[in-house]
């Protein structure tokens, strides 16, 4: 596989489309309740973002949308990624790496990944810092 810098404009957006296809699909939708919400609401199928092109349909996220209030006063937790141990515990890669690896490095490299330890809003934007 050549390195991105390597790769020629058309290369580098199947690339990028490639990898956005499955973060949405593998990640984003069944981790995140606010674009899973935002998704079913606009009748959206995962499955359906294949480009980045396809981004254009989901709405821009505001500062607003991360304001805590009195009636959901955890909102900014709704767009970290939680995992559901359930889910992860069927995913193919994660059974062969708890063989090969064992168990408890899968517990440590998915903690490293999915474990925010501070989520900030700022006037710039919101921006969460994890371990290292």
């Amino acid at each position: 596989m050549k390195a991105w810098d390597q790769l020629t404009p058309p290369e580098s957006r199947k690339m990028q489309d490639s990898l956005l296809r499955r973060f949405i699909t593998k990640q984003v939708y069944p981790f995140s309740s606010h674009y899973r919400n935002l998704m079913d609401a606009k009748g959206i199928d995962p499955e359906s973002i294949r480009s980045v092109d396809d981004l254009r349909r989901l709405p821009f996220t505001s500062k607003n949308d991360l304001l805590n209030s009195p009636e959901h006063p955890e909102r900014a937790k709704e767009f970290l990624l939680l995992p559901d141990p359930a889910v992860l515990r069927r995913r193919p890669s994660i059974l062969l790496k708890a063989l090969t690896r064992g168990r408890e490095w899968v517990r440590r490299d998915l903690e490293d990944e999915y474990q925010p330890l501070l989520l900030e809003v700022c006037s710039g934007g919101p921006k969460s810092q994890g371990r290292g």
